[in-house]
């Protein structure tokens, strides 16, 4: 089965540090993107000029972010249509950053999500606890409502894939990832509550379950051997192309 990684690389790399990178990655990755599906979620900017650079790989582009909105008066918004024209595939959408820095709600999750749809984008949706909640007990009511509240407005079809990235914000860049045998319960409680607003069918189909989280070569071939995992979102190890090679080589 085919796994898949995804780099965002975040507000990180000057506009020629991230063309550069995208060429490594071409150098270096390209040959595990042929049995698997890998994607590069640069900075805006910078994704036209990425595009041509991997014109001729098979790496894709993802966006780190999209609109809730089609079109219109949102200064500093790029649509979903807009991406789709500049060649990317995925778009990033829920993030822990953006719901804790600049208050993005779980209906504006949602709204992306119908958005990526409309457009044949595929969005990685990305839930998460926080350190608190996680010392509470409250993992599992936190992940059911943000995918209820994300989803239950969701127009999915039978061509809607959906990615669905677990990411704990107590794990993001603290090197301290999820023991990868407490995932199955995750993964359970997303099949399980995906299934109730849609259809097992849908989920069977359409839906890929991956991890983010302090990922680097050591962990990654731990997470991608278990068979429930779709695949990684990476953020640090993916802006060096050699440590993210090592991320690659666990595919294999």
């Amino acid at each position: 089965m085919r796994k898949m990684l995804i780099a965002n690389w975040k507000m990180n790399l000057s506009y020629d540090d991230s063309l550069g990178l995208a060429s490594k990655y071409v150098e270096l990755i390209d040959k595990f993107a042929k049995e698997n599906d890998i994607a590069i979620a640069p900075s805006f900017p910078c994704l036209p000029e990425i595009k041509k650079k991997l014109a001729h790989s098979a790496i894709v582009l993802g966006a780190q972010d999209v609109s809730s909105e089609e079109s219109g008066a949102f200064t500093g918004e790029v649509s979903a249509e807009m991406l789709a024209e500049i060649g990317c595939q995925y778009a990033i959408v829920g993030h822990s950053e953006r719901r804790l820095n600049v208050n993005e709600t779980d209906e504006m999750i949602g709204k992306k999500i119908n958005q990526c749809f409309n457009r044949k984008l595929i969005p990685i949706l990305c839930i998460g606890e926080t350190s608190e909640e996680k010392e509470r007990g409250e993992r599992d009511s936190i992940l059911a409502r943000q995918l209820h509240r994300a989803l239950e407005k969701v127009k999915a079809n039978s061509e809607s894939d959906l990615i669905i990235a677990y990411e704990p914000v107590w794990a993001i860049g603290t090197g301290n990832p999820v023991r990868a045998e407490d995932l199955q319960p995750v993964q359970l409680l997303i099949k399980r509550t995906v299934c109730s607003l849609f259809s097992e069918k849908y989920y069977s189909d359409h839906v890929r379950f991956i991890y983010g989280g302090s990922v680097d070569a050591k962990n990654a071939k731990e997470f991608l051997q278990l068979d429930f995992i779709s695949g990684l979102l990476a953020g640090t190890v993916s802006l060096n192309a050699d440590d993210f090679l090592a991320v690659a080589q666990a595919l294999s």
